[in-house]
């Protein structure tokens, strides 16, 4: 640490600190990424075949898109889309607590007897 640092009162980071966190940064940003496009995936996906571009104009300008696929992709489709998401987020997050609360990665609810 040189007389700045220590003046200003600051730390320096160690370049191993810096790129842990560029890594996990990358990380973050890539699973982001593959739950949108899994967002996406999910959208298109179903007894009606809708294109991609279809999809995208319902998404971004719904009053351009046929009103049938307006009606797929916001009432039905994309709710549910959201609802996985949400869920998903909700069990990883009870997880997380679970395995935290008891200090063993393997923890299960039936730990608990539930």
């Amino acid at each position: 640490m040189n007389q700045a640092d220590e003046a200003a009162g600051g730390t320096t980071a160690s370049p191993s600190y810096h790129a842990l966190s560029l890594r996990r940064t990358f990380c973050l940003a890539g699973g982001v990424a593959v739950v949108a496009i899994a967002l996406v995936l999910d959208v298109l996906t179903g007894p009606a075949f809708l294109a991609i571009g279809d999809v995208v104009v319902a998404l971004f300008a719904p009053s351009s898109a046929s009103p049938t696929t307006s009606v797929i992709v916001w009432d039905i489709r994309l709710p549910m889309a959201l609802m996985a998401i949400v869920v998903g987020a909700a069990l990883g997050i009870a997880d997380t607590a679970m395995q935290t609360i008891l200090g063993n990665p393997l923890a299960s609810p039936y730990t608990l007897g539930f």
